[in-house]
């Protein structure tokens, strides 16, 4: 009993790299960072490289995206879409449509419509390995793709939805200018009028005979 004991007390002792074999984590090893094994004692990281490093990666993520959603390759499309039309400024900390104050149904509606999770065509259809050229629109007859810029710039049939928010839609206006837009409760309740009249054109009438 008394020889057990002294064995715990020595492992107690120990770093706690010489009791877990001191394996190099995996997160810092993938980023490029160099941990030497020692099992003798903890290695002592730099946490302002390990972020540099990081945010390089995922930077370089980034940088790999086509230019337009609608003709970049499948491969990346969905991050594509998000760097080009969605994503918000370095200087914004905190998402401000996490912040929505619309009830969480409709805000996820809106975080959805953003991360490219929506029930429009572009996206539904993909899954049913339709073509990107041939997912267009259900509600108008321009025989444009049915995605996130054509509901709220350019479908006929959202016209008299987006009316309401003719300002912020002035000349030149860009998807990646109007989702950035600093009044994002008003951003945000004109997507939802827009998804709401492209469910009203696309849910049948009726049972069918």
């Amino acid at each position: 009993m008394q020889g057990e004991s002294e064995k715990k007390t020595r492992e107690r002792k120990q770093p706690l790299g010489a009791q877990a074999g001191h394996q190099p984590p995996q997160l810092t090893t993938a980023l490029g960072y160099p941990v030497p094994v020692d099992r003798r004692r903890l290695a002592v990281l730099s946490i302002d490289t390990v972020m540099r490093l990081h945010t390089a990666r995922e930077r370089a993520c980034w940088q790999q995206c086509d230019v337009c959603p609608r003709t970049g390759p499948s491969e990346g499309a969905t991050l594509c879409k998000y760097l080009r039309w969605f994503s918000l400024p370095d200087s914004v900390r905190a998402n401000p449509y996490f912040r929505l104050r619309l009830g969480l149904r409709r805000v996820l509606q809106v975080v959805r419509f953003r991360l490219g999770c929506s029930t429009l065509p572009s996206v539904a259809q993909r899954n049913q390995g339709v073509h990107r050229a041939a997912r267009v629109c259900l509600c108008c007859d321009q025989g444009v793709i049915g995605d996130e810029y054509h509901v709220v710039f350019q479908c006929l049939a959202t016209r008299a939805a987006r009316a309401p928010f003719v300002h912020l839609f002035p000349c030149g206006t860009t998807m990646l200018a109007f989702s950035r837009n600093p009044d994002t409760l008003t951003v945000a309740k004109c997507i939802l009028a827009c998804l709401d009249e492209v469910l009203i054109t696309t849910r049948p009438l009726g049972p069918r005979p």
